[in-house]
């Protein structure tokens, strides 16, 4: 990473740090994710196979989880990622190999972005936001927080995640600060059970994050100046 863009991803990430103490809530970084699964058995169900050591190898080497607790120490938030290193191998490979593993059934990748990367690649997911923050500028801030550690701990050749359709219609896509988001661009020869078709695939190449961490998070919040603060609603430190 050149130094500049260094300089840039540790601001980037102590303004995101800074936003989310100042309403009042507490970070947690974790390995473990015996106790990740445990977390997101209580928020959600289950952990997704993705982070889940009962299909991943070696998960604490490659992988690390975020999580955000309110003041009355509630968890309102938590996400995860994931370094591969793929080599040569493009994305697009990886995927159709790895989706089997996880999903079942036959995937062919049809979006024109996977075959392009190859090198560190970073999964993005297993995303919850408690109902009193999913409106605000905190999610998304939140997202971009785990991008930028990525950045820090990787240095990815890209990071990429699946995401519902309507979350992508309504904008969320740009204030989590994803450039590129391509629907039905996984095929499948018979449908998984419990797969979503309307998922959006989308990624960051390293280009789009070091434009991410100049511009700084005041750039995906709408209605505010390069000179202004964010407000973020504090109804996130109330959740639960």
């Amino acid at each position: 990473m050149r130094p500049g863009i260094f300089y840039d991803t540790v601001r980037f990430y102590a303004e995101g740090v800074k936003i989310v103490e100042s309403h009042g809530l507490a970070l947690e970084l974790g390995d473990d994710f015996d106790e990740f699964a445990r977390i997101c058995g209580k928020l959600k169900g289950r952990v997704s196979e993705h982070f889940d050591p009962r299909y991943m190898d070696l998960l604490s080497e490659r992988a690390i989880w975020m999580a955000c607790y309110n003041g009355k120490g509630k968890v309102v938030a938590v996400q995860a990622i994931r370094c591969d290193d793929l080599g040569s191998a493009t994305l697009e490979r990886f995927l159709e190999s790895q989706l089997p593993r996880i999903n079942g059934g036959v995937p062919k990748i049809v979006s024109p972005g996977p075959r392009r990367i190859s090198g560190r690649v970073v999964y993005h997911g297993e995303l919850f936001l408690s109902e009193n923050i999913r409106e605000t500028q905190l999610g998304p801030c939140l997202i971009r927080l785990a991008q930028a550690e990525a950045m820090l701990r990787w240095q990815p050749a890209a990071i990429y995640g699946l995401t519902n359709k309507e979350l992508v219609l309504k904008g969320f896509n740009m204030r989590k600060a994803y450039a590129h988001g391509h629907p039905h661009a996984i095929e499948w020869e018979e449908l998984p059970p419990g797969y979503n078709p309307t998922y959006f695939l989308i990624w960051n190449e390293w280009e789009d994050l070091e434009w991410m961490v100049r511009a700084g998070h005041e750039a995906y919040v709408a209605g505010l100046g390069k000179q202004q603060k964010p407000e973020v609603v504090r109804l996130a430190q109330q959740a639960g």
